[in-house]
């Protein structure tokens, strides 16, 4: 499993946050950080959600935001586990880019001007957002 969700809205294609490991649950990912392949376009899956609703230590049950209980909202982005337990997230999305990705298997002998051709691309050619 690949944590990689996607939305076709209006003709396009959104994506909520991309997660690079298969054993980790979508709110652990994004609670616990969550870097992915759009990472450098979007920031941390973290950086994306936009609310939450926790059941706190007593019981009592909390929408935090950017705007309401701001204070819990900060603190479940960087230590989820540690105030309560996280039932909702909302998640900002973004236009999916055209993305390619490939696995590389080259013989021994010629993986050294492979990777050489490769960082050049890499330093000419590829958009500043891959890199």
């Amino acid at each position: 499993l690949f944590l990689f969700f996607f939305f076709f809205v209006a003709g396009s294609f959104l994506t909520s946050f991309p997660g690079t490991v298969a054993h980790t649950g979508v709110f652990g990912l994004a609670l616990g950080g969550g870097q992915g392949h759009l990472s450098r376009m979007h920031g941390l899956s973290v950086d994306n959600i936009l609310d939450a609703t926790v059941v706190l230590h007593d019981g009592s049950i909390k929408y935090c935001s950017d705007k309401e209980n701001s204070d819990l909202f900060w603190a479940i982005r960087g230590a989820g586990s540690n105030f309560g337990v996280v039932t909702s997230l909302t998640f900002r999305l973004h236009d999916l880019p055209k993305t390619h990705q490939n696995t590389l298997i080259y013989p021994l002998p010629i993986a050294k001007p492979v990777i050489k051709y490769i960082l050049e691309y890499s330093r000419t050619t590829m958009p500043r957002e891959m890199k």
